[in-house]
């Protein structure tokens, strides 16, 4: 089993754009990563379900609250995952509750980017401190066997 846990990947390759005479022809020699640069938000439809990704860190996202209309700055969990063509994607999820617990998992060091992990939805509860209800996740490993 390899120790080395990860590797810088190229995704892109960068053009002087001051010299558009050097710049090839991407239409003739171009062509597409299946990788998206984008994120979509994750929503779980019912309990149970799940994803499993790669965990790319947690960053903020502009979204605009329900009740005020005012735009707000909310922390996502941010994952990468792949589809069975093989195409991969960026999703986040911006739920309290995931976002304290993946980030106290990687301050204990027990999830770092690029991390193995499924998160699965577990449903609501209603708080013991509160009116409000909260949604309650799992976060596991995965191990891949090579």
């Amino acid at each position: 089993m390899s120790t080395e846990v990860s590797k810088p990947i190229e995704l892109a390759v960068v053009y002087d754009l001051q010299h558009p005479d050097r710049l090839p022809d991407l239409n003739k020699k171009g062509q597409a990563v299946p990788i998206e640069l984008t994120s979509n938000y994750w929503s779980p439809d019912e309990v149970g379900d799940s994803i499993r990704g790669f965990y790319q860190g947690i960053e903020s996202s502009e979204y605009e609250d329900r009740k005020t209309g005012e735009m707000i700055e909310l922390p996502c969990v941010r994952i990468m995952i792949q589809d069975k063509a093989g195409n991969i994607s960026n999703i986040r999820n911006g739920s309290i509750r995931l976002v304290s617990s993946i980030q106290e998992n990687v301050e204990r060091g027990r999830i770092q980017v690029g991390s193995a992990i499924q998160i699965t939805y577990m449903g609501t509860k209603k708080n013991k401190k509160n009116e409000n209800i909260s949604a309650q996740w799992s976060i596991k490993p995965v191990f891949v066997n090579e």
